[in-house]
């Protein structure tokens, strides 16, 4: 490989460690989304319930 060709390829590795790093932040912000949206619903749930 030419110098060129091994610079993109450690480029491309880069790029693709950051793409999984976005990933698994995604899917930590996704989650923490989902808990927060299930809570809302059962407060709201408790707030509507009839006495």
């Amino acid at each position: 490989m030419t110098q060129a060709q091994l610079k993109l390829v450690q480029h491309l590795q880069t790029q693709e460690l950051d793409l999984h790093r976005l990933y698994r932040e995604l899917q930590n912000v996704e989650r923490a989304k989902m808990l927060v949206e299930r809570d809302l619903v059962m407060s709201l749930l408790r707030t509507n319930q009839p006495c």
